[in-house]
């Protein structure tokens, strides 16, 4: 068997840092927000005490949520769909949102997240 790894660090631990790396955290940190299928979408937003639970269930998340619905709880661990894949628990925890909310907030004022055109 053989396989390639996915995850590894930005840096080696013998590189500088560039002066923008935190902004760069940030951006990476959003990039994977959307990527991942948490950000609910208005559909998803409109049938979400259908289908909300601790848990999950299987129901297939529509793409297109860009946070202002709200970014779900968590991937379901211990939990694997015959591709790898993980289901996403369908809840909205108030804790998860703030944390996601204050993760992609960088205090060097730069704005590298935008939701719904907002300024």
């Amino acid at each position: 068997m053989s396989w390639q790894m996915r995850v590894h660090a930005a840096y080696s631990k013998n590189e500088s840092l560039p002066s923008d790396a935190y902004v760069q955290a940030i951006a990476n940190n959003a990039e994977w927000y959307q990527k991942s299928g948490m950000l609910l979408s208005d559909a998803d937003a409109a049938n979400y005490w259908n289908v909300a639970t601790y848990g999950g269930i299987e129901y297939k998340l529509n793409p297109g949520g860009d946070g202002s619905n709200g970014v779900l709880e968590n991937f379901a661990s211990g939990r694997f769909n015959t591709d790898g894949s993980q289901r996403v628990r369908v809840c909205r925890r108030a804790d998860c949102n703030g944390e996601f909310w204050s993760a992609l907030r960088p205090t060097s004022g730069q704005r590298v997240w935008m939701v719904s055109g907002a300024a």
